[in-house]
């Protein structure tokens, strides 16, 4: 689960870090996108994880 947090935390980070490049360089500069990016990346490991803990409790009940 401390897994689960780091993640949660270093998506966190990056969604403040997005907003605030937007507010200063806006929605279409290079490094928005590159952080944007970033965070998709992130969330695309939360939701890897998740599944896979959720598989090993499903198999867990029966």
């Amino acid at each position: 689960m401390a897994e689960t947090a780091e993640i949660l935390e270093k998506i966190e980070q990056l969604r403040k870090k997005m907003h605030a490049m937007v507010m200063i360089k806006g929605m279409s500069s290079p490094e928005v996108l590159h952080v944007s990016q970033e965070l998709d990346v992130v969330l695309n490991q939360y939701k890897q994880l998740t599944t896979h803990q959720q598989q090993q409790s499903n198999t867990l009940e029966l």
